[in-house]
């Protein structure tokens, strides 16, 4: 296997003066009281913030051989896919006249986020189960959570800490300021050593209102899920200042004992408020599934973000939730999701509850991964960068980088017998 060369651009970016990423004054996500210590991650990237870094952006400019996937002739799709769809457009107007794979809304926050998940789907009774945690009786969420059985709540640690568990209320709805429904909370189980909490509610809430519980992840998380996407949430700080809950499709950087971290590269990531909030992913049964709760990250709220990995904890959460249930018969749009995938040169994904595909290759395309935030599509140019940088990601077990000429790179780390994952903030993600 040969070794990825290192780029001179990134190295030099590393060593250039700038601001830190962080600061000393970040507490936990969850509060602003100073009571969870501070949370900054800056040691990772210490003289280098990504939102002024130039260095570091190696994506293309748009023109006529990379055009903006944002325009309407650089991304189209083919016709519904299913026994209800009917007989789809052949491959010459589809190149054409095909309706294209819808882009992520432009209008962001949580910071970088949405109002709705988009790297897979929820149905509105799960999107409820997205939960604000207010201390007192007035409404408005100091943190995060899911309801993940009838009952049970799953928050972080340093939420709770300290608090009588009847002076929480959870808080039910996208407006955690004037919510759909307020539980009381009758007891709170607190890990001794991991930052997470488990809340009974005084109430059943799913007799009072549409919501559906999101379980537990039941598999394992190892390096094969760096680079993966997950979708976070919360009712946390956004830049625009906007309340309620808010979603970010965002890539697993590493995978650790107890923990999982991403990294929002100075564009997205969680904020102040949305400890406690869940990380979801579609498990291999295509179900969504709660993998991890938001613990702490960096202060800038756009960078690295720690997540406790609950699939290690699953018999303590079990002891309070009972077994987690088997995923039902789930169908095809909710394993793929917006995000989709590449099956050969055939790019699939869900948009409104139907599967869509399009032969890239019959189109003069290639198949691309082109990031959290847009997923798997075709595009005209097989090297495209988009948002891939020298730092990369992880495709399954393909590192794919930018390089030096703007232009895709990757490597099978499976032909060396090996996973893709992070080495470190110099080469980023290669084998290993």
């Amino acid at each position: 296997m040969s070794a990825r060369p290192l780029l001179l651009a990134a190295s030099l970016a590393f060593a250039a003066a700038g601001p830190a990423c962080g600061d000393d004054s970040g507490d936990a996500l969850g509060r602003s009281d100073g009571a969870a210590g501070p949370a900054d991650y800056g040691f990772l990237f210490p003289d280098l913030s990504f939102a002024d870094a130039g260095a570091m952006d190696l994506s293309p400019a748009p023109d006529s051989t990379s055009p903006d996937l944002g325009t309407s002739d650089a991304r189209v799709d083919a016709g519904n896919v299913g026994p209800d769809a009917g007989p789809g457009p052949d491959a010459s107007d589809l190149c054409l006249d095909g309706p294209k794979k819808p882009l992520p809304p432009g209008s962001l926050t949580i910071v970088g986020g949405t109002r709705q998940p988009t790297s897979l789907s929820l149905s509105a009774a799960q999107l409820m189960a997205v939960v604000g945690l207010a201390e007192g009786s007035s409404f408005g969420a100091d943190c995060s959570g899911t309801l993940i059985a009838n009952r049970v709540v799953l928050t972080a640690g340093h939420c709770t800490e300290g608090v009588p568990a009847t002076d929480f209320q959870v808080l039910f709805g996208q407006d955690d300021e004037n919510p759909v429904l307020a539980v009381g909370v009758t007891q709170k189980t607190e890990h001794s050593i991991q930052d997470l909490t488990l809340l009974t509610l005084a109430t059943d809430p799913t007799t009072q209102i549409a919501v559906q519980p999101i379980p537990i992840f039941r598999g394992t998380l190892n390096s094969s899920h760096v680079g993966r996407t997950i979708e976070a949430a919360g009712y946390g700080d956004t830049e625009t200042f906007d309340t309620g809950r808010y979603f970010v499709a965002v890539d697993i950087e590493v995978v650790e004992t107890d923990t999982f971290g991403i990294n929002g590269g100075g564009v997205q990531g969680v904020c102040y408020g949305d400890s406690g909030g869940p990380a979801l992913m579609v498990a291999p049964e295509g179900d969504v599934r709660v993998i991890g709760e938001i613990s702490e990250g960096d202060a800038a709220c756009a960078q690295r973000d720690n997540f406790v990995r609950v699939d290690t904890l699953r018999s303590f959460i079990e002891s309070l939730t009972g077994p987690t249930p088997v995923a039902p018969n789930v169908d095809e749009c909710n394993r793929l999701g917006l995000i989709g995938s590449c099956e050969g040169q055939v790019a699939r994904w869900c948009d409104e509850g139907v599967v869509r595909e399009r032969d890239c290759a019959s189109c003069g395309e290639t198949c691309l991964y082109l990031g959290a935030r847009i997923g798997f599509d075709c595009h005209p140019d097989p090297l495209y960068c988009g948002e891939l940088d020298y730092l990369g990601w992880c495709n399954g077990t393909v590192s794919e980088w930018c390089n030096e000429m703007n232009q895709r790179e990757g490597y099978d780390c499976a032909d060396d017998g090996q996973t893709c994952g992070f080495i470190d903030p110099e080469i980023g993600y290669y084998c290993q």
